[in-house]
Order: structure tokens, then C-alpha cells, then sequence
């Protein structure tokens, strides 16, 4: 698969100059490598990368800028390198450190190494670092939880993801569900998991500002903020997905597009046209999609706000569907015009969709 790092990077290089006939990006906010383990991939290649960015848009001097990493491909060096490039914070994909649980996943590694990744990060002067999680693991308790969340504060990382397994079609981990080899999802056992998680977390000083992402003041991460604000973002790359809003000269949102590109990495090298697939949404659709996004955050929804971005009609059907989730104690309403969501509503957010669907 080295062999087609070098080919790889080129491709995406050429879909950024393709991208920018189309739309005229300036001065990126954001930049987040993912994807799979962008870590890794030489640095060298990363440089030219950036260059290329940098060269055909510009990144801003105080833009958040991630790369996702395995723990057992990030070494001192490597990290220094990535720190020259421009690369500013790190998402750490420890995803556990009991490695019994690690080897239900598929994982290599196990708390040492982790432990090591994290502290070679540390060194090399990074100040800002994510670090992943994930519970709902047959297998899993309530106690090995917490050891695990116990572990994760001890290290204090500015941001912390905490992510409930899905077993994914095809994949090794559900085939040996379907086959009884290991336990299935267990809603009732992830609901426990989730909101000990949650306590745990708050009472070590980070700020549940999302379903899934708690973090220290000063630290949310503000390239998934514009996934959940509907923020337009262009993806490039093997399987990256795009999202473009249209307004009009009101600066209504008219129409949503979303399109992605192809998920094999030869084919996406090889091939000219490299589009998968998109769906367009309309006015409505798109508001009703914002909504459920914001109200996975603590910042929930303006609703002043929302009419200018989506107009009266599209705001006042939203307004229907909270005041409706404000009667089941999912959204509380702030200065007549802010919902928010409740506890309740955190653990629920799932009902919160359905309504809006």
C-alpha cells in the first residue's frame, strides 16, 4: 500500500486545483486530515501537501488544523515533523487501554503505547490533543469504563470523543456477532455507559458541548462545530464527502448539495471522474437536517437566526417540531427564541431526529 502513498497525495492535489474552478475557497478556518491514518503517510509528503494548499488557497494563521493518528505510528520525530508542516492539533485514535477489549476490535497496541504516542506528542510541543474513544465493547462494564475514561484524565487532553460501537455491515467485528462469536448492541448497557461517561468526564472539568465530544474551555473542535453549525466544506480525497449550501441574494439557503467521491483508492488515482454519488436537499429539508445537526451541541438553535438563514416558512415548521420536543423535556427554551437541549435530550437525541424527520 506505500506504493501508492506518492500517486495517492498527486491525485489529491489535482482534485484541490478541480475544486477551486468550481468554487473559490480563501483562507481555510479548518483543515482536518482523516480518513483512515493519515499519520502514516511520510511527512515529506504531508509538506508537499500543505504546500499545495497553501499555495493554491491559504490556510489562516490561527485555523485549527488536525490530523488523526494511530497511537503506534506517532513517534517523536514524526511529530516534530508534523508540528513544521502546520499541523496544530491531534486526534489520537486510542479508542480504549484494556487490551482485551482492544482485541475485540481488531486493535494492536494496548495502554504502554498509547501512553508513549500521547507523551512523544507532548514533547514535541502540541497543545492541543483529542483523544478517542470507544464503549458499548462486548464485554464491557460499567467498572471497566470508568477505568478506561480514569485513564484517558490522567494524561489531561485538552478535547476527549467518546464514541458508541457500531457494528458496520461486512466488517470482521460484525460477522463474528452474526456468527455468536461476541455479544451485539445492547441498547439499555450503552445508555449506562453513556451517561456514567458523561458524569465522569464533567466532574474532571470538560464541557459536554457535544453528544459525543467533551473538552476543556477554549478547545472545542471547530471543524466538526461547522459540520454541526451546516457550514458548507469541501472533502477531497478517497471517499471524502462534500456539502455545499446555495443562497439566494437574501442570503436564504435554498438548496443543499452533498456529494462524495469514490471509496477505492486505485480506482480514485486512476480515474478522471471521480464523483461516487450526491443528493440534492431542498430549502426545508436542509433546515430540518441544520436543525437536528445543532441540537447535538449545547448551543442549540437560534431560532431568529435560523428564519435568515432558511426564511420564515422553513423556521416556523422548525419552531412546530421543538415546541412539540419542548413539551417531552427535550429542548428548554432561553429569551424566547433560543432552544437548547436538555439531559434528557442529550441521551435522546435520537427522538429529537425522528420529530424532525
Amino acid at each position: 500500500m506505500k506504493n501508492l502513498y506518492a500517486p495517492y497525495l498527486q491525485r489529491v492535489k489535482a482534485e484541490i486545483r478541480e475544486v477551486l474552478k468550481v468554487y473559490p475557497l480563501v483562507e481555510l478556518d479548518s483543515v482536518y486530515l482523516g480518513g483512515g491514518t493519515p499519520s502514516l503517510v511520510d511527512p515529506a509528503l504531508l509538506e508537499d501537501l500543505f504546500e499545495e494548499i497553501e499555495g493554491q488557497i491559504g490556510i489562516a494563521q490561527e485555523a485549527e488544523v488536525t490530523v488523526e493518528a494511530n497511537p503506534l505510528s506517532v513517534d517523536y520525530q514524526n511529530a516534530i515533523k508534523w508540528r513544521d508542516v502546520g499541523i496544530n492539533r491531534v486526534s489520537l485514535g486510542i479508542q480504549g487501554f484494556d487490551p482485551d477489549l482492544l482485541a475485540i476490535l481488531g486493535r494492536k497496541g494496548d495502554s504502554k503505547a498509547s501512553r508513549a504516542a500521547y507523551e512523544n506528542l507532548r514533547e514535541a510541543g502540541f497543545t492541543n490533543i483529542n483523544i478517542d474513544l470507544i464503549f458499548g465493547v462486548p464485554g464491557q462494564d460499567e467498572v471497566s469504563w470508568s477505568r478506561t475514561l480514569e485513564r484517558a484524565i490522567e494524561l489531561q487532553p485538552e478535547h476527549i470523543s467518546t464514541y458508541c460501537l457500531t457494528y458496520e455491515p461486512n466488517t470482521l467485528l460484525y460477522k463474528r456477532w452474526q456468527n455468536g462469536e461476541i455479544d451485539g448492541p445492547d441498547p439499555d448497557r450503552e445508555y449506562i455507559l453513556m451517561e456514567s461517561g458523561a458524569r465522569i468526564l464533567e466532574a474532571a472539568g470538560y464541557k459536554w458541548y457535544e453528544i459525543s465530544n467533551f473538552a476543556k474551555d477554549g478547545f472545542f473542535g471547530r471543524h466538526n462545530l461547522a459540520y454541526w453549525d451546516a457550514h458548507s466544506y469541501i472533502g477531497v480525497g478517497c471517499g471524502a464527502h462534500s456539502c455545499v449550501n446555495f443562497k439566494n441574494n437574501n442570503g436564504i439557503t435554498e438548496k443543499r448539495l452533498r456529494y462524495w467521491n469514490v471509496g477505492a483508492v486505485k480506482e480514485y488515482i486512476a480515474e478522471a471522474d471521480i464523483a461516487d454519488d450526491f443528493e440534492v436537499l431542498d430549502n426545508k429539508t436542509a433546515a430540518a437536517e441544520h436543525a437536528e445537526l445543532a441540537l447535538r451541541t449545547i448551543f442549540g438553535i437560534n431560532l431568529k437566526k435560523f428564519e435568515s438563514q432558511y426564511g420564515s416558512s422553513a423556521a416556523e415548521q422548525i419552531k412546530d417540531v421543538l415546541e412539540h420536543a419542548r413539551h417531552l423535556e427535550l429542548v428548554e427554551l432561553e429569551n424566547s427564541v433560543q432552544y437548547r437541549p436538555t439531559r434528557k435530550g442529550y441521551f435522546l437525541n435520537n427522538q429529537i431526529g425522528v420529530l424532525l424527520v
